[in-house]
């Protein structure tokens, strides 16, 4: 049966030793900036260390709605981890970060990790929605394609 567990944290860059299933790891949250100095739009992002402070994955954005661990499988972590922000989907800000935006680990075992890889494996693609109507219009339209 899988655990959770809340990883504390506060609304300000930080840097810890933590251990998940039974292995120490060190964690460090940063916020990256977009714009000028001081401004509090931007992006959380995670770096994770070995306990010899060896880097093992770093520049994981803070996003909700997926386990942040994923695209590191070959380094089996035993767990996921998850950024949840209190109702709305959306991701942590500066000053949300560890109050109303979390980020959790959930324990697994190895049948249960075997099981949810399955389950995720024969989970058909979803494709994301085409604008019907994006073909129609002149490529002068798309403020994207005339930028710069």
């Amino acid at each position: 049966m899988p655990r959770v567990f809340e990883i504390p944290l506060s609304p300000h860059p930080q840097r810890f030793a933590i251990p998940l299933s039974g292995t120490t790891y060190v964690l460090a949250f940063q916020f990256r900036a977009l714009g000028e100095w001081g401004t509090t739009v931007g992006t959380w992002h995670l770096d994770i260390l070995d306990e010899n402070g060896f880097a093992l994955a770093c520049g994981i954005p803070i996003v909700t709605g997926v386990n942040l661990l994923a695209p590191f499988d070959y380094l089996n972590f035993t767990g996921e981890l998850w950024a949840v922000t209190e109702g709305s989907d959306a991701p942590p800000d500066y000053y949300g970060f560890g109050i109303d935006s979390h980020v959790y680990y959930v324990t697994l075992t190895r049948d249960e990790r075997d099981a949810r890889s399955a389950a995720l494996a024969a989970t058909p693609i979803r494709y994301a929605r085409v604008d019907p109507d994006a073909r129609r219009r002149s490529p002068g339209a798309n403020p994207y394609i005339d930028a710069g």
